[in-house]
């Protein structure tokens, strides 16, 4: 019989055969956790994206309707002006 080749002895306790086997259990739950773990913070990011990128397009649409509502109050600011010049003349006739 050849002595070097590996061989399981009766001499290594059961015990350890069950610990190693529970350790490789362990680590493969552990993996699988870790995998699903990451996969859902993945899909959390596509979605995250996606919001933020409405939301970007929501605030350049915010933008430009805050312009044309400055836009807006200068004109009314200008016109409001022409008014009280007018009010302030002091031989002002009403049409």
């Amino acid at each position: 019989m050849n002595d070097e080749a590996w061989h399981l002895d009766k001499k290594v306790p059961l015990g350890l055969i069950v610990g190693l086997a529970l350790n490789a259990f362990s680590l493969i739950w552990f993996a699988s956790k870790l995998d699903s773990r990451v996969t859902t913070i993945e899909l959390h990011d596509v979605v995250t994206t996606s919001e933020l990128a409405k939301m970007k397009e929501n605030a350049d649409g915010a933008k430009d309707r805050l312009i044309r509502l400055e836009d807006k109050l200068e004109n009314i600011l200008e016109e409001l002006k022409k008014i009280d010049a007018r009010m302030a003349l002091p031989n002002r006739t009403m049409p």
